[in-house]
């Protein structure tokens, strides 16, 4: 579970760097490229292109490219003669290229007499990254007039919406996101700082031999393993325990080697210990060597002994911090 989370955070981690150098390479591209311009038509394209009358509707439309590092800061919709701007002005993205965004526009206007509406214009404030500002003019083209003009509408003027001007506030903006390789890594630091940090503290010998201990005497009540290779296991962990806990070559010395290196007077052993040891370690010696057969209750006999020489040779400081 854990390798696949950690797999998991990987491909989402190089995703994510993926796409922030992609977006942050268009707006750098689009900031100091020569070949980073806004793309304005020189004239908007109106919907329907016949005035129907007072008060009929007339859409205006058009498209632009803008480079990722400029801002629209304002556009401004003035109408031609006899009409009037109505309802919001739109100015949206549509689409993302890299290095660029396709932004569309769209605002309405109505007809105050009978006739068409002149010639209007729609001006676009850009604000570069480097704050210089830049002003586009598009055209709006005049509609004709109705074929058909209403006998009742006399000619008289509508009272429709004023002009407005618009700031654009709905664009993103992507400047931040080169921070984002660096959130990552850093998450990535904390993360394996984490995890060192958690890694297991090692048993101490005493502990290592009481687990191997359980172990043994459950495998032997379960008849999971033969007396013989218990007392054969059974010396490897006694030998391992007395030379972790007190430096004796335990693993390095024969049997009669090693009592003789346990029998002096600066010995860790009590002489009850010591007996026990010589004991056990001819038993295991013979069972080994001679093939001297053996029961599940001597080795369990066996097993009970060494884990009370294990119990008996801990720190002082150790059992009393265990009995607090």
């Amino acid at each position: 579970m854990k390798r696949t989370l950690k797999y998991i955070f990987i491909v989402c981690s190089f995703a994510a760097l993926l796409v922030a150098v992609i977006i942050t390479s268009g707006w750098l591209f689009s900031a100091y490229s020569s070949s980073s311009v806004c793309q304005f038509p020189a004239e908007a394209a109106i919907t329907p292109d016949i005035s129907n009358g007072p008060g009929s509707e007339i859409r205006v439309k058009f498209t632009a490219v803008l480079p990722e590092a400029a801002r629209i800061s304002a556009v401004e919709f003035e109408c031609g003669k006899d009409g009037v701007a109505s309802g919001g002005v739109s100015f949206v993205r549509r689409r993302w290229q890299w290095n660029k965004g396709v932004w569309e526009f769209t605002a309405s206007m109505r007809a105050l007499t009978s006739g068409g509406i002149g010639k209007g214009t729609v001006t676009v404030a850009v604000v570069r990254h480097h704050r210089s500002t830049e002003k586009f003019i598009i055209s709006v083209p005049e509609t004709a007039p109705p074929r058909f003009t209403p006998a009742s509408a006399g000619g008289e003027k509508l009272l429709l919406a004023p002009s407005v001007e618009t700031v654009e506030k709905s664009r993103i903006s992507y400047h931040w996101l080169w921070l984002l390789p660096v959130i990552i890594l850093a998450a990535a630091v904390i993360i394996h700082r984490r995890r060192k940090k958690a890694v297991e503290i090692p048993l101490l010998p005493w502990e290592t031999a009481a687990a191997a201990l359980e172990k043994l005497r459950s495998e032997l009540s379960n008849g999971e393993i033969l007396p013989e290779n218990a007392f054969i296991r059974l010396t490897d962990i006694v030998r391992n325990y007395l030379e972790c806990r007190f430096a004796l070559p335990a693993s390095r010395r024969t049997t009669v080697e090693f009592m003789l290196e346990v029998s002096g007077k600066n010995s860790p052993l009590s002489e009850r210990q010591r007996r026990f040891l010589h004991d056990f370690l001819t038993a295991a010696d013979l069972i080994k060597f001679a093939r001297l057969p053996s029961d599940t209750d001597a080795a369990e006999n066996a097993a009970v002994r060494a884990e009370e020489l294990v119990k008996e040779t801990v720190p002082v400081t150790e059992n009393t911090e265990k009995k607090k």
